[in-house]
């Protein structure tokens, strides 16, 4: 597969420092994501973001196997 086209910066929540309430409250890929884009061959700068909570996890996850299923 080519190379895939990273995740927007607002996915990593680059471009701003987070308040230090939110570093113990984002949220990674969870193991059966992390495992399928594993399987998909994702970049690792995909497999290694952070998210503010489980809704925009699990969005960014679709997009993502969507893309990466397409290539």
């Amino acid at each position: 597969p080519g190379a895939t086209p990273g995740l927007p910066a607002t996915y990593y929540g680059l471009g701003r420092e987070p308040k230090p309430e939110e570093e113990s409250s984002m949220v990674t890929w969870t193991q059966t994501q992390s495992d399928r884009l594993r399987e998909l061959e994702a970049e690792v700068q995909d497999l290694e973001p952070s998210f503010p909570d489980a809704v925009q996890r699990n969005q960014a996850f679709q997009e993502l196997e969507n893309r990466l299923v397409e290539a």
